[in-house]
């Protein structure tokens, strides 16, 4: 008996956690800026919209990780009828 089992790839893995990190970091970069050298700047009120970049950056991780697995929510009796037609295999529920 092969159990299949599918999860994501290391390299989207790393993919993920520099881009997390990417993003805290440029956050913590715009507010040490901002509260070192904003008082100091004119206008640094004005400036306050790049707090959002990094939320949005933040906030996109996740949004795309929950947009794909929404797209393939039905994909995984696709995938097993498909591997049952290629290898001519018989299905056994394993999720216990």
């Amino acid at each position: 008996m092969t159990v299949v089992s599918a999860f994501m790839h290391p390299g989207i893995q790393v993919f993920m956690v520099l881009w997390f990190a990417f993003a805290v970091g440029l956050y913590a970069l715009i507010l040490l800026g901002l509260a070192l050298i904003g008082p100091f700047v004119a206008g640094s009120a004005d400036r306050l919209w790049m707090l959002f970049f990094p939320l949005l950056v933040i906030l996109g991780g996740p949004a795309i990780v929950a947009t794909g697995r929404y797209l393939a929510r039905n994909e995984r009796a696709l995938l097993v009828e498909l591997l049952v037609r290629t290898v001519k295999a018989d299905v056994v529920d394993v999720s216990e």
